[in-house]
């Protein structure tokens, strides 16, 4: 078995780091027959905009602009009313239940509107407090007289990441394409031993990846601030040359190296000097310098359940699952993930194609089928 880094520990050592908070929501999607489309997200918010009624349109979420209705239930009932709610409506909801109001309340932002591109225009979420995600949204209509058929695209772009080492040099695309969107399935016909050979070898280059860049950003840390190193060891142009040495020694220790005072004595190893501790233990500049692990982590919280509904009987889910919906087992709702990892490897769509029988198409040509028939026998006798 190959000796992994600890990617558990390492993805803590980077969510403590990055001081994020989960962005997590569901939105559920409905294509109507006429082409309109209805959108409703369901998100959780803190006490103090539950009771104001005022939404934090640049922290939660969700983007909140013009065409969007807000209402609130209690998690676990159907009734939804207006929002926001009085001071006195809230305290009563404190007083009943053990749990945080926030967690117990669930708010709903709801939007109609004429056609899936109004609708994608209007659909915003919030990356971090600067990034937002906007999606394109397409739904084509065929009319073929017995059938009409729809064929909905909703895609979300890639998010361009700034690590000094790109993850092509330590995974094929195949394997990137797997492990952040599960597509190509790699483990399609093998048993389990197999698919665990597989994973646990795309996870090892997964890990690799990830402390590699950890390093790099220490390592240009301590290089752009050179001159704050009291007594270096030796001449930043050294230090420069070094970098391979360094990083060789930096895998050998894996996981360990990756807490900070690890990290610290690491340089003081191999250095046979304390030198270094000026630049690691200065908070601002480490602040900066994980700015890129940062916002890769904050990409990573990115979470949404995604549910579709498409008219009539749905041919082609995509890659999403059919009847899986929150209320229950229904045929004409499609469940997809749509995740921060997901947008790292490409562009990531969620595509559906469902199709509505014409009644009144069958009862047309019923009709006019036996009318011909009616007017042929009718003829046959006279």
């Amino acid at each position: 078995m190959k000796a992994n880094i600890n990617l558990s520990f390492l993805l803590l050592f980077l969510l403590l780091i990055a001081s994020c908070t989960d962005r997590k929501c569901r939105m559920s999607t409905v294509i109507n027959k006429d082409g309109s489309c209805e959108r409703t997200f369901e998100v959780q918010l803190d006490s103090s905009q539950l009771v104001s009624g005022k939404i934090d349109t640049i922290h939660n979420i969700v983007r909140i602009g013009t065409g969007w209705q807000l209402s609130w239930s209690v998690k676990g009932q159907n009734a939804r009313h207006p929002f926001p709610f009085s001071r006195q409506t809230y305290d009563s909801i404190r007083s009943h239940i053990s749990r945080r109001a926030c967690d117990t309340i669930a708010v709903f932002i709801s939007g109609k509107w004429r056609s899936a591109k109004d609708m994608g225009e209007h659909t915003c979420f919030n990356l971090d407090s600067v990034k937002t995600l906007k999606p394109q949204t397409e739904l084509k209509r065929s009319f073929r007289w017995f059938y009409t058929y729809y064929s909905y695209r909703e895609t979300y772009h890639r998010q361009n990441l700034s690590f000094k080492v790109p993850l092509e040099k330590f995974m094929t695309g195949a394997e990137i394409g797997f492990w952040f969107t599960g597509f190509p399935n790699l483990t399609k016909g093998l048993n389990g031993i197999e698919q665990d050979d597989i994973m646990s070898n795309i996870k090892d280059k997964y890990s690799k990846w990830l402390t590699t860049n950890y390093f790099e950003t220490i390592y240009q840390l301590i290089v752009d601030n050179y001159s704050l190193v009291n007594k270096a060891p030796v001449s930043k142009q050294g230090f420069i040359h070094l970098h391979d040495a360094i990083l060789q020694r930096f895998m050998t220790k894996k996981e360990e190296v990756i807490e900070e005072e690890n990290t610290k004595k690491l340089f003081s190893d191999f250095f046979h000097s304390d030198a270094f501790s000026a630049v690691l233990d200065n908070e601002k500049l480490k602040e900066n310098a994980y700015k890129t692990l940062s916002d890769y982590i904050t990409l990573t919280q990115f979470s949404v359940d995604y549910q579709l509904s498409m008219p009539g009987v749905i041919t082609d889910s995509g890659r999403g699952i059919i009847g899986n919906s929150l209320a229950g087992n229904d045929q004409h709702v499609i469940s997809y993930r749509l995740t921060g990892e997901r947008l790292i490897s490409g562009n990531y769509s969620i595509t559906a194609q469902s199709r509505v029988t014409n009644i009144w198409a069958f009862a047309i040509t019923a009709i006019v089928i036996f009318t011909a028939v009616y007017l042929y026998i009718r003829k046959k006798r006279k």
